[in-house]
């Protein structure tokens, strides 16, 4: 194959050969293989290193764009495997890692300082950076510089925000509902469980045991009757099923006592 004609267009160059093929190489290439001679024979081993070379400046120039976003070895990887040969990525990464564009590590610590300002819990921020295909080590390190004190104002700022929006329920549910939000914000169940103890009243103004303590012993006794129970068995039945919902034994007691006065008169 002889080249007829080259022509520039942007960074690449347009080879005519006289066999009609038609290639766009890279300028990298044209200079490598000093392409531009005029008339220059090209036999196939040339070709294929050509191709082979021309993919991966290619690729790299891919790498380079996705870089722009602030990507992981793994994201580049993703990106650039469904279009280039595996030997091509690899030498791509390195080339990335050379030209100290690629650093899994300041990612890790770019990524854990952009999640505090969205107030993510370590959880969700962990979970999201082995996505992202971060080793361990670098997640623990981003993990370790958190502020603690940062840390606790953004699980605050979450919690204001529930409660503005949270529905009434037993100590239980109410309890339950809080922790599954937290955690669904990252946040880990012990650092919860402590807080909840810290401030004991948090949950106050939604917990409204009493209003349905009484709607669940209705519904309870509505089944128990269906069946033929003397009363201290139902009345057992009745505690068991309440106190497996989360209420006080005292209040269901007293409940209890209320219904047997009522039931007298």
């Amino acid at each position: 194959m002889i080249i007829e004609k080259i022509t520039k267009k942007n960074s690449y160059y347009i080879i005519l050969f006289d066999n009609d093929i038609k290639l766009k190489l890279k300028e990298d290439i044209i200079i490598k293989y000093s392409l531009l001679k005029p008339k220059k024979e090209i036999d196939d081993e040339m070709l294929e290193k050509i191709l082979y070379d021309n993919e991966y400046y290619i690729g790299l120039d891919k790498a380079l764009k996705i870089l722009e976003k602030n990507k992981t070895e793994l994201q580049i990887r993703k990106a650039l495997i469904k279009e280039f040969d595996i030997n091509n990525v690899d030498a791509i990464i390195n080339k990335l890692y050379d030209l100290k564009l690629l650093d899994d590590k300041k990612y890790a610590l770019d990524y854990t300082d952009y999640a505090m300002r969205n107030n993510y819990g370590r959880l969700k921020i962990r979970k999201n950076l082995e996505e992202r295909g971060v080793s361990d080590s670098y997640i623990d390190f981003a993990l370790n510089e958190i502020n603690k004190r940062d840390y606790m104002n953004n699980f605050i700022n979450e919690v204001q925000k529930y409660l503005r929006s949270a529905k009434d329920g037993t100590r239980q549910s109410v309890k339950r509902r809080f922790v599954s939000q937290m955690n669904s914000k990252g946040y880990e169940t012990d650092f919860i469980l402590l807080y909840l103890e810290k401030n004991p009243c948090l949950l106050d103004n939604i917990i409204k045991d009493e209003l349905f303590l009484e709607k669940d012993y209705e519904k309870i006794i509505k089944k128990l009757e269906k069946k033929n129970l003397d009363k201290k068995t139902k009345e057992e039945k009745v505690i068991r099923a309440l106190a497996q919902k989360g209420y006080n034994y005292n209040e269901i007691r007293k409940l209890l006592e209320m219904r047997n006065e009522n039931d007298k008169r």
